[in-house]
């Protein structure tokens, strides 16, 4: 081995003992958020985190103080909520957070790593509209009707991100597009299952007050002043105190309690010492990163595909689809369950993002095929666990053998045994199509070719 090598390893061994050391000494990067979900989770881990601290009726029993808080960071005063009788909730009607009192109305859409959904953001005004039947004022020549007690806030990492280019922001107000373009989606939105049975009338365009707001400065912010009012409630303050740390790992803030890899060569005080350690360290980093990704596209590829096809059972077909260069980018290939060549219904898995990561199975419409009559069905029936929806995917969740998280089983050439985990996933989700929806990829199938009899 490289004499410079055999050194730096050397060191590593001393870092890790120094690491260790403040460790035993009390210091530690653990946080229980973190440890049951995904710090960009935005559903069960923020919404949720957000709503009860929100909530008046919350165990924090701290009344409407947070609330308070929050509407002061964000100025939202002039609104004129009633906090005395407000509720929060979180996935209401698929809404992220949901804030009202009876009479005004906040939506907060929370857009961390996902893309806003055609029509969303005016699906949810339009469900709160309807449910409430509220004022609307148009008085304005050539505008959408407004609605004053409906306010979106878009909630985002940074100030980065926009909302959709659906949307025209205008004068501290949101509504759909509103040329001809604009109202053909409204209508096409207007036909979905999942829309018809939350607005029947179908979609309407309106203006309602809109704020965008960001983790790294308001909802820090506000984390940071709901400190400062629990500081001697000592279990509270250090749920609080986990939570701000984990709305820092979204902008790639947080800086761990222990000692890493930099801290420990900034300590170096020989500069060409310190440069030769970075320089390895972008070597062997550079080097596994390929060697990374060549073993999850070999399994993806191949060993993946021959262990189906000579595993899976009555008539399921394994076929990859897509092109082999493409394999690093997001929803670009695929690998597809089927029993017979013309079916649009498939089970496919694909990846969520780039470089093979983030794995998922879906129920997939993979024609684009009209699916509306297969939606009802399925809306009819009891849902699998946590799953979603896309225009794309009747049904979709994050494999439980996500590749990149498994990746040592490859490392160890026990590809095998991730392959038999993931079969034994499509065999447990076919038995709950069966079981949940009474609707198994076959009959969706048989339903679309006599509907187009």
């Amino acid at each position: 081995m490289d004499k410079n090598y055999e050194s730096f390893f050397d060191d590593i061994k001393k870092f890790k003992i120094e690491q260790n050391k403040q460790k035993q000494e009390g210091k530690n990067d653990f946080n229980i958020l973190t440890t049951v979900r995904n710090y960009h989770d935005e559903v069960y881990l923020h919404s949720s985190m957000i709503g009860a601290l929100l909530d008046p009726k919350g165990l924090h029993y701290r009344d409407t103080l947070f609330l308070e808080k929050f509407f002061d960071v964000l100025k939202l005063d002039d609104f004129e909520l009633d906090l005395s009788n407000v509720t929060v909730g979180v996935e209401y009607h698929d809404i992220d957070l949901y804030i009202t009192d009876g009479t005004k109305h906040i939506i907060i859409e929370n857009k961390i790593w996902a893309d806003d959904q055609a029509c969303q953001i005016i699906k949810y005004i339009n469900i709160i509209k309807e449910e409430n039947d509220l004022y609307t004022d148009d008085s304005e020549p050539k505008q959408p009707p407004k609605i004053e007690d409906i306010y979106v806030l878009y909630l985002t990492p940074n100030d980065t991100k926009k909302v959709s280019s659906e949307h025209t922001v205008d004068d501290k107000y949101i509504s759909f597009k509103k040329d001809k373009d604009g109202e053909d989606k409204l209508g096409d939105c207007s036909k979905r299952a999942n829309t018809k049975s939350l607005v029947p009338n179908g979609l309407k365009n309106y203006q309602v007050k809109y704020k965008k707001i960001n983790y790294k400065d308001d909802i820090l912010n506000w984390l940071n002043k709901c400190t400062q009012e629990v500081k001697n409630i000592t279990n509270l303050n250090e749920a609080v105190n986990q939570y701000i740390d984990v709305v820092k790992m979204v902008n790639n803030n947080y800086k761990g309690k222990v000692m890493s890899i930099m801290e420990y060569i900034k300590n170096i005080k020989d500069t060409n010492e310190q440069q030769n350690y970075i320089q390895i360290l972008n070597e062997i980093g550079s080097d596994y990163k390929k060697s990374k990704s060549d073993i999850k596209k070999e399994f993806f590829t191949n060993s993946l595909i021959s262990y189906l096809k000579e595993n899976i059972k009555d008539g399921w077909k394994i076929k990859f689809f897509g092109n082999e260069t493409d394999i690093n980018k997001k929803y670009k290939v695929n690998i597809q369950f089927y029993k017979e060549e013309d079916w649009n219904i498939v089970y496919w898995l694909r990846f969520e993002k780039n470089n093979i990561n983030d794995m998922y199975w879906a129920i997939a419409n993979k024609n684009n095929a009209d699916i509306t009559t297969i939606q009802n069905k399925l809306y009819k029936n009891s849902l699998i666990d946590n799953h979603k929806t896309t225009s794309t995917s009747l049904l979709w969740k994050k494999s439980s053998y996500d590749i990149e998280e498994n990746i040592v089983l490859l490392i160890n050439n026990n590809q095998e045994t991730l392959a038999q985990n993931i079969l034994e996933e499509f065999n447990k989700i076919m038995i709950q199509l069966e079981n949940n929806y009474k609707y198994s990829i076959e009959d969706m199938n048989n339903d679309l070719y006599h509907k187009d009899k």
